[in-house]
């Protein structure tokens, strides 16, 4: 949703009363850290502030953590399909080679050799090269679940860091290619 879109009411405001429950899942992007508040902007590009005891009480991030962890890669995928749920994480895997990438990388590669180059430097070349189209490039995701599949070995999760504008912001995360996983003040490793 846009910032200038109008807001849809999820509540009849004019009924709420003392003793009603709220409940709110939100993700949100730091824009701003003023000495007693911190302005933030969610997915859907609304704006407000909120206390810094608010958010130190009640929000998590993972671009921070307190402690690293080693453990196997089927661990981190059982973590990120059963443990991270509504939270915000953070995750770096291999996205999956594309023959679009492989053409760029090609290209890249054609322009940067020299001429003159022997043909031990060339195969040399030719062999990383090779590396780098077979495996993908890897990434790291910040964002939060929306779908597991642990039997299909991978997860949907929203992109926070996207260009909503440019479409869906939904990733598929490939549980063989994990590195690590950050949520929760954790950030578990790939022994």
């Amino acid at each position: 949703m846009a910032a200038d879109a109008p807001p849809v009411d999820l509540l009849n405001i004019d009924e709420l009363k003392a003793g009603d429950v709220l409940s709110r899942v939100s993700y949100m992007k730091v824009l701003e850290v003023f000495p007693f508040v911190v302005h933030v902007r969610n997915e859907n590009g609304l704006e407000w502030t909120i206390a810094k005891a608010i958010v130190a009480g009640e929000c998590k991030t993972p671009d921070h953590w307190n402690r690293e962890e080693k453990t196997t890669r089927t661990a981190i995928a059982e973590k990120l399909c059963n443990a991270v749920r509504d939270q915000a994480f953070a995750v770096q895997f291999t996205k999956q080679a594309t023959a679009k990438r492989a053409s760029m990388l090609i290209e890249t590669d054609d322009a940067g050799c020299p001429e003159d180059a022997t043909p031990a430097l060339k195969k040399k070349r030719r062999t990383a090269l090779g590396k780098d189209v077979i495996h993908g490039e890897k990434r790291v995701l910040r964002g939060h679940l929306t779908d597991a599949e642990p039997f299909m070995g991978r997860t949907s999760a929203v992109d926070l860091d996207a260009d909503t504008t440019k479409g869906a912001a939904t990733r598929l995360i490939d549980h063989r290619s994990i590195d690590w996983l950050v949520f929760d003040g954790v950030k578990y490793v790939v022994k």
